[in-house]
């Protein structure tokens, strides 16, 4: 049986991941705990086998990036988190527990074995002292705090030399604050916002860029078109040659011109890996969990597409997903880029919020695995058909190939400051 687990990313003041918040369905405890009894279900060798069901595929869920999992008051007691990874795992300590003696003891027996601690949902009252003294890292909530009790909280933590991570931080706004004020860490889909440009200010490449996207996009692709407009800019051919000699596309020998390129792609990926190169272009200041985020909405789309219909119809699932967030990725406001490029009225309508087709329930569903709405899932889960296993294979198949894509690209010489 999978287990429904999602990520969020935690990124650091250069924008880059530093880690990821895992969000269980229903939470780690119900897997581990007896739910007649509510105590812990076994002895550590029971939870062990456990945990190997669930954290198998940790370095997956992570790309080797630090894991911040909850913990509740039953699960700190019970000793579980001595079983898990110290230099992996966050443990992360849930704001409902309070301090009390058997709360602290655990939580010195973990900082003395080397763990890292951090509190979830901070609000300070002096009975949160105890936890202070042991805590590495606090967590404040930027939807539930005002700027002068953020001011207040900063100055007393930092004194006490704990790290600081905003989180639901959901503007560039709340970010630069943050970030002027002294917080390390930063959770919250602020970086998927975009910054939109006005016409006259586009540079000569996202023209390029734009070409390409109506081109590849058209119904007849014109390969001859594609190929010329990307040999006319060298930004686009530079990316692209990168693209397709990183480790993700693992070819064989090293592609060195545009037409070994095309060749190489084939029609049907070109379409897709083309649209990509267009969307990421004159982007290198943007996070790469922007184009990991994107690309996983795209593989998941897909994979849901191809587990109801013919895997030669999912072209829109991909292209849907990754459009999703052409915006921040772009700087341009979607209306503009779309009427560049021959989309469907259901792509069209799934861009724009649209539901009730599996085009656009499969970027709903998406979206709502991103935030770990669990029940809107299961509504998806209900209308098509599917199960915990399908739905936790597309996302495990996702997330790799979106991590894998971006970090065998940096590994060719793309900016590590972005994508």
């Amino acid at each position: 049986m999978e287990f429904l687990v999602a990520r969020q990313p935690v990124l650091d003041c250069s924008l880059q991941t530093w880690g990821y918040e895992l969000l269980f369905r229903n939470g780690v405890e119900n897997a581990f705990i007896n739910s007649s009894l509510g105590t812990p279900d076994g002895d550590k060798a029971t939870l062990s086998v456990l945990n190997s069901a669930f954290f198998s595929g940790l370095s997956q869920m992570t790309g080797g990036n630090k894991a911040l999992v909850n913990f509740t008051r039953q699960l700190l007691v019970s000793g579980y988190a001595e079983i898990l990874p110290k230099d992996e795992v966050i443990i992360e300590i849930l704001e409902d527990v309070m301090p009390d003696t058997e709360v602290i003891e655990a939580c010195y027996k973990l900082k003395n074995l080397g763990y890292t601690i951090a509190l979830d949902d901070f609000r300070y009252t002096p009975e949160m002292d105890s936890f202070l003294s042991l805590a590495d890292i606090v967590k404040v909530d930027f939807m539930e705090t005002g700027v002068f009790e953020r001011v207040e909280l900063t100055e007393t933590l930092l004194s006490m030399n704990i790290e600081l991570l905003a989180e639901k931080v959901e503007t560039e706004e709340d970010y630069a604050q943050a970030r002027d004020l002294g917080y390390k860490y930063f959770q919250g889909y602020f970086f998927s916002k975009p910054q939109i440009i006005n016409r006259g200010s586009v540079p000569q490449s996202r023209l390029s860029a734009m070409r390409l996207l109506k081109e590849v996009n058209r119904t007849n692709i014109d390969i001859k078109a594609i190929e010329e407009i990307i040999k006319g800019d060298p930004g686009l051919t530079m990316r692209l040659l990168r693209y397709l000699n990183s480790a993700f596309f693992g070819v064989r020998n090293k592609i060195t011109t545009i037409k070994q390129a095309i060749v190489m792609l084939g029609q049907k990926n070109l379409r897709k890996w083309a649209t990509v190169l267009a969307i990421t272009t004159d982007n290198d200041q943007k996070p790469p969990e922007l184009l990991k985020q994107a690309l996983f909405r795209a593989r998941f789309c897909e994979m849901i597409g191809e587990s109801k219909i013919s895997q030669k119809t999912c072209d829109d699932f991909f292209l849907t997903g990754l459009l999703s967030l052409v915006e921040p990725l772009m700087d341009q406001a979607k209306e503009e880029v779309f009427k560049e490029m021959s989309i469907n009225d259901q792509m069209f309508a799934a861009l724009n919020g649209g539901n009730g087709t599996m085009l656009a329930d499969s970027l709903r569903m998406s979206e709502n695995i991103e935030q770990g709405a669990w029940e809107a899932v299961d509504g998806f889960k209900n209308i098509y058909n599917l199960d915990d296993n399908q739905i936790m294979t597309a996302y495990k198949e996702a997330l790799y190939m979106a991590d894998s894509f971006v970090n065998g690209y940096s590994a060719t010489g793309g900016s590590s400051a972005g994508i």
